[in-house]
């Protein structure tokens, strides 16, 4: 193997249109402010539930969730998410504080909230018509891993869904897990729909390197 050292205080200049492939390799004490791809599913068939694990970790304390076509095999269905600290370990005590404020394409305006619930409502009345495109959002994700004191978990960003009506409806809002680090010490993420199973849906979580 090959171990290429650049100086402290040297700079490293990949040129304009070439690429700088670390596939395989260890990287250490790069700062770069990049987007690390850290986990991320593609389900394409009929299930109840999908898991991602090892989304969250010490390495970084900020992450990018994009959502793409979640549709479920039901028709008009909420797309649900709950934060867990494990394999099958599912976090479902009163802590889920959210506020997703919509606007249609009608004018209308309105939007999921709740302040002890079980998980996090990203999207309601998504159709299970594969033309309408499913929901799709993306997200900026906290979590203070560097801090046993600080906050669980919080969540903001938006989404867009062709709803039951035929609207198309933008979201935007946030989330919070309503614990401390040293209580609730997040890993990945579940998404389940309120009735019946989840057709389809693309989850990619990304590590923002500061």
């Amino acid at each position: 193997s090959t171990t290429v050292t650049v100086p402290s205080g040297a700079t490293l200049d990949v040129a304009s249109g070439a690429t700088l492939d670390t596939t395989g390799a260890t990287v250490t004490g790069l700062t770069t402010g990049s987007l690390i791809k850290v986990a991320g599913t593609d389900v394409t068939s009929d299930i109840s539930a999908v898991e991602l694990q090892s989304c969250f970790n010490t390495t970084y304390d900020s992450y990018m969730m994009v959502v793409r076509r979640a549709i479920p095999a039901t028709n008009n269905q909420d797309l649900q998410m709950q934060i867990m600290t494990g394999t099958n370990t599912v976090v479902s005590a009163t802590n889920y504080f959210y506020a997703f404020r919509y606007f249609e394409d009608t004018g209308s305006v309105g939007g999921p909230t709740d302040d002890n619930g079980t998980f996090f409502k990203l999207a309601g009345s998504v159709t299970n018509t594969e033309q309408d495109g499913g929901f799709s959002g993306s997200y900026l994700i906290n979590v203070d891993k560097t801090d046993s004191a600080g906050n669980s978990f919080k969540i903001s960003g938006t989404g867009g869904v062709r709803n039951v009506n035929g609207d198309l409806t933008a979201y935007w809002g946030a989330g919070v897990y309503n614990d401390t680090t040293s209580d609730v010490s997040p890993t990945g993420l579940k998404f389940t729909v309120a009735s019946g199973n989840v057709s389809k849906i693309q989850v990619t979580v990304y590590g923002i390197a500061e």
